[in-house]
Order: C-alpha cells, then structure tokens, then sequence
C-alpha cells in the first residue's frame, strides 16, 4: 500500500463521520519511540482511520523514508523537514537549495569540521544519493551536488554556533537547529509548516479538519496549520498545543478516542497492563 496511486481527497462539509480528514504525523519520538518501533495497536488505527477516508501524511526530518513504512497507509511523505513532498510516487513539492547557497555554505566549513566527531552530510532529491565528505577535494565534490535538499553539520555545540549564525546569513538559506550538537541548512519554506499548508491547499481540506502531531522544535511551524496539533512529550516550543500526550502509545490512544468519540477531549486512561 506504500504510497499507492489514490484519487485525489476532495473535502465536502458533513459527508464522512470522521473528526479529522487530514493526519499529519512527525515520525521519531511522535509514531516511533526511541527504539525506532511503533507501540502496538498503531498501525491497526493508521488503517482504520485510513479506511474510513482519513488522509494520512508523514512528516519526517530524515534524509530518507524507513522501510518500516512499506506496510503502513501512507498516503503523502514529506522528507528533509518539508523540502520534498511525495503522493503517489510522485514529488508534488519541493523546495532545493540554490547551488550558490550550497557552495557558500559548505564554504564556511573547514578541516575541523571534517574531524573526528564531526559530521557532514549533503542530501539531495535522490534518496540513494547522499555526499559524506571527509576531506576537502570531497567538500568540494558536496557543494557541486545536484538538487540539495538539506545540507546537516554535527559537531561541537560551540563551534556550531558559530556556524549556524552565518549559515543564517546567507541569501537563499533557512537553518533549523534541534539539537546542540547538529546544525541543518535548508531552502526557505522547506519547513514542515508550509508543507501541511500546500498540501491541506492541494486536498482542499480546512484546517479546522486537520490534525497534526510532533515532538520537537520543527514541528512548531505546523501549530498554525492544524485544527488540534498534539505535542507528543514536553518540548518548549510546541507550549502553545491544543493536546500534550506523553509518547507514541498515549497518541495512539488518542486517535482511537478520536476517531471512535469525535468529541472526545482526551483519550481513554490506558488499560493497568499498559502501564
């Protein structure tokens, strides 16, 4: 069922039963634990919402999309943060990098960088294309790659400050920074907000009917694209949720409550085996 050609979601007021016809669902640390596993029971309610009409989409920081998800009802991906979004087995958006933001980038970056316990990666549209440049000539090779979608520079934090306030200055250039010790360079609206928002547009969803879920600062930029965002655990900057549920298995939880009871403001206490 891995993205299967499907008929365009048309939205029409009142037709299905459903408290939500768009689910827009970060992977890691919101679906997957740590472990990189889902809880039980998930992939069942994937399906049921799924079968009862309910666009499902992933939006996902990773480079490239887990085999874990061949089996699940994946309707739209979005990859790289919100750099290249797929449906269907075809790209219905992307946002790359210019070349010349690439280079300058990767400019700033020096032998140092290339280290032990640093680490650079440059992604581009191919998935099995990636550039892992240990040395400078290789440098060089990233920064003539086609089509990037995220440039990702791991280190140490202090240095990475450093980087990420000239990074930011760049024409052309967007920079996330989750983590303190991973700085990640990408095009302007390549963030997963603006990708819920050309995709809600592209399904002719209302906002009001779409239901989004995250873990970490990236996620914020869907808050304003979402009839009720659920903060999956406790990031600060996802405060402002309508819903905070503590891991992958109470937001499970949540979206059987949901899908069962439209109205149901939280979802059922979870059974004493579970706990």
């Amino acid at each position: 069922m891995w993205l299967a050609k499907r008929r365009r979601l048309a939205y029409r007021e009142g037709v299905d039963t459903l408290p939500f016809a768009l689910l827009a669902l970060d992977l890691d640390g919101t679906l997957l634990n740590e472990a990189g596993e889902a809880p039980p029971g998930l992939l069942a309610e994937l399906r049921a919402w799924e079968a009862a009409g309910a666009h499902l989409a992933i939006l996902t920081a990773r480079a490239w999309v887990p085999t874990l998800l061949s089996d699940w009802p994946v309707n739209t991906v979005s990859r790289c943060y919100g750099a290249q979004l797929r449906q269907g087995g075809q790209v219905i958006r992307e946002r790359a990098l210019a070349p010349q933001t690439v280079a300058a980038a990767l400019g700033l970056l020096d032998a140092r960088d290339l280290a032990a316990g640093g680490k650079t990666v440059v992604v581009t549209r191919d998935p099995a294309h990636a550039v892992r440049p240990t040395n400078m000539a290789a440098l060089r090779r990233g920064a003539a790659a086609p089509g990037v979608l995220k440039v990702v520079q791991g280190g140490d934090p202090k240095r990475l400050d450093d980087l990420q306030v000239a990074w930011a200055a760049l024409p052309g250039a967007a920079v996330i920074r989750e983590r303190p010790g991973r700085v990640v360079l990408v095009a302007p609206g390549a963030d997963k907000g603006r990708a819920l928002a050309g995709l809600r547009r592209r399904l002719g969803v209302p906002r009001r009917r779409v239901l989004a879920a995250g873990d970490g600062p990236a996620d914020a930029t869907m808050l304003g694209h979402a009839g009720l965002f659920v903060r999956v655990g406790a990031c600060a900057a996802l405060a402002h949720a309508g819903q905070t549920v503590a891991g992958p298995a109470e937001l499970c939880r949540l979206l059987e409550a949901r899908r069962l009871n439209p109205g149901s403001p939280r979802p059922p206490a979870a059974p004493a085996q579970m706990r």
